[in-house]
């Protein structure tokens, strides 16, 4: 095969390589990330004493589950994530997860910034989401 004359061809393949890389990346992505529970069933969950475990990660202090209850949908959800997570994620990977978008992902930290549940540190191109134990 000649590809100085068959260049549309060699072209073409490549963008169905391409293609078939991305949709593979894709399908691939929501197995690597931590699962989001549904807000009403961290809501429901926020009654449990504070010595019963629930999962992973720490349950929040009497503090925090009065602050936890004054969460929007969004807030608590993208909280449940980090903490679905062992309370430590990258921001790119709750960007990349489709859930929120980027602007919006941003916005949410930084209300979870400011009632002191979440802190972000520079972690290269990236942000290290860390809830405040």
């Amino acid at each position: 095969m000649d590809f100085s004359r068959d260049r549309g061809l060699v072209v073409a393949l490549s963008v169905v390589f391409l293609a078939a890389s991305v949709y593979i990346l894709v399908r691939s992505l929501p197995e690597r990330l931590p699962a989001v529970p549904d807000a009403s069933s961290v809501r429901a969950g926020l009654g449990q004493s504070v010595g019963e475990a629930s999962g992973p990660a720490a349950e929040p202090k009497v503090d925090d589950e009065r602050i936890l209850r004054t969460l929007d949908a969004d807030e608590l959800r993208l909280y449940e994530m980090i903490r679905a997570a062992g309370g430590e994620l990258l921001q790119m990977h709750v960007v990349s997860a489709k859930i929120f978008s980027k602007a919006k992902v941003t916005r949410l930290l930084d209300k979870l910034e400011k009632r002191g549940l979440v802190v972000r540190e520079r972690h290269g191109m990236t942000n290290r989401i860390r809830i405040i134990k």
